[in-house]
């Protein structure tokens, strides 16, 4: 993805290597991913199909501004921006 798609940062984070920080976020199933804009708005968290044209519909969908997390959603992952 990210040879494709350069003009956007992409963050890896195994969440086994973190278990101390991110203990309130149960993750369900892999791949989990999250998105949130370069504005610090948190667009999307889950787990999606592996596939690449899923993530490019959702990259898509997020840069169109179509896609947001509520606030007790984006609450939840917030622990994320502490280990990038």
């Amino acid at each position: 993805m990210q040879s494709e798609q350069h003009e956007h940062k992409w963050h890896w984070t195994d969440v086994e290597d973190h278990d101390e920080a991110l203990s309130e976020i149960d993750v369900q199933g892999f791949p989990s991913i999250v998105i949130w804009s370069s504005t610090g708005q948190w667009c999307f968290a889950g787990t999606i199909e592996p596939r690449t044209d899923t993530l490019l519909r959702l990259i898509r969908s997020s840069l169109a501004d179509e896609l947001r997390l509520t606030g007790s959603e984006a609450h939840h992952w917030q622990a994320l921006q502490q280990i990038r």
